[in-house]
């Protein structure tokens, strides 16, 4: 189990950090064990960041289990993630 940024023993940037930031730290974490997709357990914004790769990188992501996270990234994040999973009628 990762320790994401400004969680557990981890550091907490001073520039700050997003979810981008959250996805690198994933993927990078996913090269460096030569992994190449794996599933994803996430609570709360863990679950939320699951989605967001998921999203942005299919390929890397075999499943996800989301505990206590929004069910989409419709009303949450910007809509750089959320048309992937809208439906091109609702769009």
């Amino acid at each position: 189990m990762p320790d994401l940024r400004a969680a557990g023993a981890s550091s907490k940037p001073e520039t700050g950090y997003a979810l981008d930031d959250y996805a690198a730290d994933v993927i990078a974490l996913l090269d460096t064990l030569e992994l190449d997709s794996c599933w994803l357990l996430g609570t709360y914004r863990g679950g939320y960041l699951a989605q967001a790769l998921a999203v942005e990188h299919p390929h890397r992501v075999s499943g996800i289990i989301a505990v206590g996270s929004p069910s989409d990234l419709r009303s949450i994040r910007p809509n750089r993630y959320a048309r992937n999973l809208i439906p091109s009628t609702t769009r």
